[in-house]
């Protein structure tokens, strides 16, 4: 990405202000040139490397230590959002699905994947079926993600020998990583806890993830791209940490985490 820099005095063209009831909007305050710079946005974290678990924990410690008047603005933003949060937001600039699946309290993505499954099956869409509707514990974030993992494993099954640009198989990796993400936090979670046999639950899932979605992968992107590459060092790791499960739990106990 090129260095883009400003000068001190530049005056950006437009400013964010409250939009009525759609909450806030950005607008233009003069006229904009075409080809002109609009905004631009610097990285403010980074997580990656070896450490990324400790990295997350100091995260979390960050966010403890603000204001409450400052969690709440962390708590706001739209990736942090919860579905009827998001769901209002988008409500409210005219860009909700007005079909009874989206209204009927599922996310849209959800939503969706059950449109696409129908269609994989050849199955007349049913607007009216009544659809899973998860919450945002720990727990119902998982729910979803695996109950996604599955549809995506049913049309993968169905159409895969059809999908030319590879577009089913790449959704089902990336949704694979996302529960494997999640079932490995979910590990250390139960290790920082004291609880090796409730977190070895989540290690056994969590593995299975990234060996299924690297053999999907493999079929997808070449062996020198990127995304190749970086689940091939987590299916490393994974290995690792399978094979060397009662040493990282020990080491938990003995409050050293790996």
């Amino acid at each position: 990405m090129s260095d883009i820099s400003l000068s001190e005095d530049y005056e950006w063209p437009f400013e964010v202000r409250p939009a009525d009831d759609k909450g806030m909007g950005a607008f233009a305050t003069r006229d904009i040139k075409p080809g002109e710079i609009v905004l631009v946005d610097f990285t403010t974290i980074i997580l990656g490397g070896d450490d990324l678990v400790e990295q997350a924990w100091n995260l979390v410690k960050i966010y403890e230590a603000l204001s409450p008047e400052e969690q709440e603005q962390w708590g706001s933003l739209a990736a942090t959002s919860s579905e009827g949060q998001r769901r209002a937001s988008i409500v409210g600039w005219g860009f909700a699905c007005d079909c009874p699946k989206c209204n009927g309290g599922a996310d849209t993505y959800t939503a969706s994947l059950e449109n696409a499954r129908d269609a994989a099956n050849g199955i007349e869409q049913d607007e009216n079926r009544p659809l899973p509707v998860f919450g945002d514990t720990t727990e119902e974030i998982g729910q979803r993600i695996n109950n996604q993992i599955n549809i995506l494993r049913e049309i993968y099954q169905k159409k895969g020998p059809e999908d030319e640009d590879k577009s089913i198989h790449k959704e089902l990796v990336f949704a694979l990583m996302e529960g494997a993400d999640y079932e490995r936090l979910q590990w250390i979670t139960f290790l920082k806890a004291g609880n090796p046999e409730e977190g070895e639950k989540h290690l056994k899932p969590y593995v299975d993830f990234v060996f299924e979605g690297k053999a999907i992968a493999e079929a997808v992107w070449p062996i020198t791209h990127e995304i190749l590459q970086y689940i091939r060092v987590d299916e490393i790791k994974a290995r690792l940490r399978w094979n060397n499960k009662d040493a990282i739990a020990m080491s938990y106990q003995g409050g050293t985490g790996q």
